[in-house]
């Protein structure tokens, strides 16, 4: 490889003989390679054979080709492309086409949704994005063919912001035009302008880059000025208010600048690399995610030769070839192979599990029961919730420690805890409520711990902070958290260790919730205890009676022939012999699927939902199985895995094209996993903690290798 490129979510590269590859984020095309499939290794861009220089927008990108032609590829619904195709109803174009009437370009740059183009004829040419004047011609808010920048000549380099555009001249200075709201244009004012103005004390800069919102060059020392948007230290290494006059930033020796959205990176003659600005998710390549002041060393990038800073991840080329990548992960932007947050917009197989019987997820984290018995966990570790001994998420499926032949699990909302063969249950992860129930007052276990006195148990079921058991001889066992009875006993503080529920001898399926439990008795009725505040008992309690706390079971009312129970934080809903699923209890967000806003004491059905085989309750949602193995959830859709956008409310079932062939569903507020008919786990939803056990990272602090390059 001779030359990386980076944008917000992909990441292109070119080899010496002119051939461009690409991986990450593809939903415009922007790989270029025919599809809008995300991809976490390299693929080639269609048609690429002679490129020399290469640029990549948020959403698109291009390559000036040896001809002095440009190619572009992507988004065009901002004329990104430049074919004269281009507009608000544009379709995506995930083959490379030609930019109109360019066929002398002698170097090229890319904004966030406009790129430019210097000719042959030291003419500069913009064309996409207008509508902060970064085209540098005020006729329209979106250019889709390129158009001349006035008043400008004797160009030798171009750099694109998000909303900015400069050009360092041939004696050195640097002119800018576009959104000054930041100080990004370096002149010391504070307005956008379409005509180029030159920013202060750049003569004799050697190179120039753009970040969103901030604006670097070099000068012939390695000395480095920049200007523009501070709030993370980008510019100065230093946070502060926005700086709108080029201002030194202590660091020296630097030969090539890269900028994104709030870091800015240098390297040095040497090959070192050293970056400034935010660290979130690992930008500054130093291992850490922690606040820097002032720039500092990229780790193992000695023998640098080429450099790209995307929007929050950054690539370079060593010497020999490779490319190594750091920062987010974005739709496997860093080409490690391992996807991130938002690789497949649908469901990932969760590694190695072929064989469960069994999945329940909580909080940032999922585990499965297999045929093996050996229980699997992965995903978010702050509390033992994975249960394998260590601290750190979890991003494959790793066996819990110490733990085998269990018949039965439950994941509560940061604990977890199983059924072993011989009757005894064992709990782990977060504690403080007294949870796992093994006396102890420790606020986590990170390894399972066994339940006190229980040898004859044939079911668990976790809540927010409590845990419950289901015995051999139908009683039922409760422990944890107590405020508000939902243990079985006096409302108030925790049961440490287990301790029966009143008047409960015939139970024969357990759900637990936020705070309130429900058994499903032989007979198909279902008996619930715990918090009622919004009907969530189910037994039809008028408005005095509902802030009363009910610490033995009450009778849900009109129900007796439930076949499951599952339990919401404040609501709950039972599966009947029919297929039919009945919710009740608060309703804000749609939790009771019934099309209604109202909270409801009494069961209500959820709408169109008659042959259901599978039922599952998250926080504020709801899911379950069809008859013919599809999903359907229901209620707050937290990060967008129910819908296509985050925070939307489903008061009635909608269908979730991530699976197709599932047999149980586990939901929470982060996201879902089904069982499937295979045996196969499939998660989807946030992966921010490696709940959707595929592997996937959301970021590495630390160069890592692009395969195959």
């Amino acid at each position: 490889m001779v030359e990386v490129a980076a944008g917000a979510g992909h990441t292109c590269a070119r080899r010496s003989g002119g051939t461009v590859t690409c991986w990450g984020r593809n939903d415009f095309g922007q790989l270029g390679d025919g599809t809008t499939t995300n991809r976490t290794e390299p693929v080639a861009a269609l048609g690429i054979t002679n490129a020399v220089a290469l640029v990549v927008g948020h959403d698109h990108s291009c390559a000036r080709l040896g001809t002095g032609a440009v190619k572009c590829w992507g988004r065009n619904d901002a004329g990104q492309l430049g074919d004269g195709r281009g507009g608000p109803r544009s379709k995506t174009g995930p083959r490379p086409v030609s930019v109109r009437n360019l066929a002398d370009a002698v170097a090229i740059t890319s904004g966030a949704q406009h790129a430019c183009s210097l000719r042959k004829t030291g003419s500069v040419v913009c064309w996409g994005d207008n509508r902060r004047r970064q085209v540098g011609n005020e006729g329209r808010s979106v250019w889709v063919a390129p158009v001349g920048v006035s008043n400008l000549t004797g160009v030798e380099q171009l750099a694109g912001g998000e909303g900015h555009t400069c050009a360092r001249r041939k004696q050195g200075n640097v002119v800018c035009w576009g959104d000054d709201r930041h100080g990004q244009l370096g002149d010391g004012g504070n307005g956008s302008s379409a005509a180029p103005r030159v920013a202060a004390g750049t003569e004799g800069a050697v190179d120039l880059v753009a970040g969103n919102n901030h604006t670097c060059i070099a000068r012939p020392s390695g000395e480095v000025a920049c200007w523009g948007a501070n709030a993370a230290g980008q510019v100065t290494g230093r946070s502060s208010d926005a700086v709108r006059r080029p201002s030194p930033v202590a660091i020296g020796g630097i030969v090539e600048l890269a900028a994104g959205e709030a870091h800015t990176c240098g390297r040095a003659g040497d090959g070192t690399v050293r970056c400034w600005g935010s660290n979130q998710q690992g930008r500054l390549g130093d291992g850490t995610t922690e606040v820097r002041t002032g720039s500092v060393a990229v780790a193992n990038t000695n023998g640098a030769s080429s450099l790209s800073v995307g929007e929050a991840h950054s690539c370079a080329v060593l010497r020999g070839g490779a490319v190594v990548c750091w920062g987010r992960n974005d739709s496997g932007s860093l080409g490690s192979g391992a996807p991130g947050p938002g690789f497949a917009g649908g469901s990932m197989m969760a590694l190695n599990v072929n064989d469960a019987t069994q999945v329940e997820v909580g909080l940032g984290f999922s585990c499965a029961l297999q045929r093996s018995g050996a229980v699997t966990c992965w995903g978010a570790n702050d509390k033992g919730q994975v249960g394998v001994g260590t601290r750190g998420d979890i991003r494959r499926p790793t066996a819990v420690k110490n733990l085998s032949k269990a018949v039965d699990i439950a994941v509560g909302w940061n604990h977890a805890c199983a059924v072993t063969a011989n009757g005894a249950v064992t709990c782990w992860g977060a504690n403080d409520k007294g949870q796992l129930g093994d006396k102890s007052k420790a606020a986590v276990r990170r390894a399972p711990v066994v339940v006190a006195g229980l040898r004859d148990a044939v079911e668990v079921a976790a809540g927010r902070g409590h845990s419950c058991a289901r015995r051999k001889t139908g009683e039922v066992w409760c422990w944890g958290d107590n405020e508000q009875g939902q243990s079985g006993t006096t409302p108030g503080g925790a049961r440490r260790t287990p301790g029966g529920v009143a008047s409960l001898r015939d139970a024969r399926q357990l759900g637990a919730g936020g705070s309130h439990s429900c058994a499903v008795r032989a007979s198909g009725a279902v008996a619930c205890w715990g918090h009622n505040l919004y009907g969530q008992l189910g037994n039809g309690a008028g408005a005095k009676e509902l802030s009363t706390p009910k610490p033995s079971p009450v009778g849900v009312v009109k129900l007796n022939d439930a076949r499951e129970v599952q339990l919401g934080d404040q609501s709950t809903c039972a599966r009947k012999g029919t297929g039919q699923v009945v919710c009740w209890g608060r309703n804000d967000v749609g939790q009771l699927g019934a099309d209604t806003q109202s909270d409801w004491s009494t069961r209500i059905p959820v709408k169109g939902l008659s042959s259901a085989t599978a039922l599952d309750l998250g926080p504020r949602q709801a899911c379950a199985v069809g008859s013919g193995g599809a999903i359907f959830c229901w209620g707050k859709d937290d990060v967008a895995q129910y819908g296509k956008t985050a925070g939307r409310t489903f008061r009635a079932p909608v269908p979730v094209s991530a699976v197709s062939r599932g047999t149980q569903v586990s939901t929470s507020a982060t996201h879902t996993c089904a069982r499937l008919t295979d045996g196969k786990v499939a998660c989807w939803g946030n992966e921010d903690r490696g709940q959707l056990g595929d592997g996937g990272v959301a970021f590495e602090a630390r160069p890592v290798a692009v395969r195959g390059l």
